[in-house]
């Protein structure tokens, strides 16, 4: 869409950046996503829908910062609406299982089943996508960081370090909040790594969003707010290699990113603060 010399390095890589992140809100197949739901006990499905709003308002947000300014033509529509098809094609088996989970209350393990038995009947995949994919799925990884964290979670737990945070937030009259927000804002600008936020940063807050009570509008926060600090992290591997391959300035580009990711906090603290996030306590 890109190809001519009218856009600079920086808007190119801005533009990508931008698109390339909006599914983390609600893609059940990312680590943040099952980490919560592993850490919180808010299922998964809960924890997709409850963030969905998140990414429609990053997908309009990119649409007007950063699409906006490419010039429009026919060429530019018809590869974006493209781009846009594609990843519909790409997604719906994914949200189908999440609307059965979800809203239909159907066994996750079943609606999985039932998504994947209908994407293979409407793709034809061959045996040898089918056994890759199979293969893949099984991540050691994957299980290895959920096992990670969730002991992390216990040590926190029994040595009731968990007490702290919150005990620190009444001493000093600090707004939940803020302190979630200071947190998880940290350990992702720090790390560059969702896992880590997720991991370590709820834990570290569990006695806020989900001891003793779930609290959905706070592990909302605390994701947005990760999320955030991860954009705009130098250590991000996702900026540092797409900054490589497009030449650009990192200055100008975080110039330009912190305002997108600042109008895209403030829409998601204008969300916290309606009845949305409590349609999905247990």
């Amino acid at each position: 869409v890109l190809k001519d010399g009218n856009y600079t390095p920086e808007h190119k890589l801005l533009t990508n950046y931008w698109f390339r992140h909006i599914a983390e809100f609600f893609w059940p197949l990312y680590a943040g996503i099952i980490l919560t739901e592993a850490i919180t006990g808010l299922p998964m499905s809960k924890v997709s829908l409850m963030q969905f709003p998140l990414s429609l308002s990053m997908a309009v947000i990119g649409y007007f910062v950063f699409i906006k300014k490419i010039k429009n033509n026919n060429s530019t529509n018809s590869l974006f609406l493209s781009s846009v098809w594609s990843m519909l094609k790409s997604v719906w088996a994914i949200l189908a299982a999440i609307l059965l989970y979800g809203i239909f209350k159907v066994d996750l393990s079943i609606s999985v089943l039932i998504a994947i038995v209908l994407l293979i009947l409407v793709t034809h995949p061959s045996k040898e996508a089918i056994k890759i994919s199979f293969k893949k799925s099984l991540s050691p990884h994957l299980i290895l960081l959920i096992f990670g964290v969730l002991s992390f979670q216990m040590i926190i737990e029994i040595s009731k370090a968990v007490e702290f945070i919150p005990a620190l937030a009444t001493t000093y009259n600090l707004p939940e909040i803020i302190i979630v927000f200071l947190v998880t804002f940290t350990i992702g600008i720090l790390t560059g790594m969702v896992s880590a936020y997720v991991g370590l940063g709820y834990a570290i807050l569990a006695g806020f969003l989900y001891q003793p009570e779930l609290n959905s509008g706070l592990i909302m926060i605390a994701y947005l707010s990760g999320f955030a600090g991860v954009m705009l992290s130098p250590s991000h591997l996702c900026l540092i290699l797409t900054n490589e391959y497009f030449g650009s300035d990192l200055m100008k580009v975080f110039r330009k990113l912190i305002p997108a990711i600042t109008l895209l906090m403030i829409a998601g603290l204008i969300l916290y603060f309606t009845p949305w996030p409590g349609l999905f306590i247990r």
